[in-house]
């Protein structure tokens, strides 16, 4: 029992210093629908009004768009060829504005975020530098894996490597792409306050209904809320590994005294 303790002591412990390489505090998560033909989606230019109309909220410092927002469910996944050669690697990815990673607060180790228009270009996490270029990870050309025919891609960047999906996942391969770059019909404006962000929800609310009033928006949460949510999960697992290893211990020694007995 004091050893499941232990376990589940330094399981949350571990969860609650996981390294997360971006900054969580006062951001806030939007779901909406982008456009796509026939949907009723935030058609691009309606997305630009509304990412303007949030940047002039007081307290509001930047808006990104994003196709997957931080610690999500969500994997979307590419194949990519290493610049040297040789087999595909499958490799996670997102769709990202160029402010995307200095609104998240995720640091750049090499390179530069992308610039406008720039769809040919690749963003690499170290992870995904270290397996897909050889040496100088700035410059290299990757090819994306379709099957209409592969796509060359230029790295310009790379950042940390930061947590995905859950806070105790290993390091992974993640590669960002140009917002724009595929035809993906959902995604989140991620928004960083410089205020308490909880208290503003409202504020984002009423300006992208003025914009659009049809605009489908999902839950809007703080990614304080989902750290919260992944902490919780995590603590559940601990738990429960704790509680099986408590009732496997004292079923053995149950047994063991069961025996012994027998030759008392």
């Amino acid at each position: 029992l004091v050893g499941a303790a232990l376990i589940l002591q330094r399981t949350s412990r571990e969860l609650e210093t996981a390294v997360l390489n971006f900054d969580s505090d006062k951001l806030i998560v939007i779901p909406l629908e982008s456009g796509t033909a026939g949907s009723r989606g935030v058609r691009p230019g309606v997305l630009g009004e509304v990412k303007d109309r949030l940047l002039a909220l007081p307290g509001v410092s930047r808006v990104a768009w994003a196709t997957v927002p931080p610690l999500s469910n969500v994997n979307l996944v590419q194949d990519l060829v290493p610049s040297g050669g040789g087999p595909a690697q499958s490799v996670s990815g997102n769709e990202v504005d160029p402010n995307y990673f200095e609104t998240v607060g995720l640091p750049f180790v090499a390179g530069a975020p992308f610039r406008a228009g720039d769809v040919r270009a690749i963003v690499l996490n170290e992870t995904a530098a270290r397996r897909l270029t050889a040496t100088g990870p700035v410059g290299a050309e990757i090819q994306l894996v379709s099957p209409f025919g592969n796509t060359s891609l230029r790295v310009v960047g790379v950042v940390r490597d930061s947590k995905y999906f859950t806070l105790d996942e290993l390091q992974r391969p993640f590669a960002y792409f140009l917002s724009g770059f595929s035809t993906s019909g959902t995604g989140v404006l991620v928004v960083r306050t410089s205020l308490a962000p909880e208290p503003m929800i409202p504020a984002f609310r009423r300006e992208i209904a003025t914009v659009d009033p049809m605009l489908p928006i999902g839950e809007i949460r703080s990614m304080r809320e989902d750290l919260g949510v992944h902490l919780g999960r995590g603590r559940f697992l601990a738990l429960n590994t704790a509680i099986f290893s408590g009732v496997a211990v004292a079923a053995a020694m149950a047994a063991l005294f069961g025996s012994l007995s027998q030759f008392a």
